[in-house]
């Protein structure tokens, strides 16, 4: 649903999964956020986001908000997908920005290897 006007200072996303044999617990995917080191703290990271027991063709139904790098900032996330406490995949190339909206998909078959078989995630910047 486009027609809300989003805080132009968040980020918005959704997941869905497109994994048809999809285990019957289901998924799970994180956000998490992964802050440079500065001369007062350390590197480090916090989860923003986590999706859980996400059936096949489920997920959210809303767009939700959540905290994307502001000007000047240099930090990275991690999309990660999970059968329980397995991870499966991880992407590393994702780097939302303020008063963008984002679709993250599962892809993939259970029981398949590979990059292209594999369960795994990408993302697709919906506005």
């Amino acid at each position: 649903d486009f027609s809300v006007a989003p805080d132009p200072t968040k980020a918005y996303i959704r997941v869905i999964n497109t994994i048809e044999n999809t285990p019957a617990t289901g998924y799970k995917v994180v956000i998490t956020k992964k802050y440079v080191a500065t001369s007062t703290k350390p590197a480090y990271s916090t989860d923003l986001l986590t999706f859980e027991n996400i059936s096949f063709l489920g997920g959210s139904t809303v767009f939700v908000p959540f905290e994307p790098n502001v000007s000047g900032e240099s930090n990275t996330y991690d999309l990660k997908l999970y059968n329980g406490t397995t991870l499966l995949s991880t992407v590393s190339t994702f780097v939302p920005r303020p008063g963008r909206i984002y679709s993250i998909f599962t892809l993939g078959s259970v029981g398949l290897t590979g990059t292209t078989w594999a369960p795994r995630l990408t993302w697709y910047t919906n506005k």
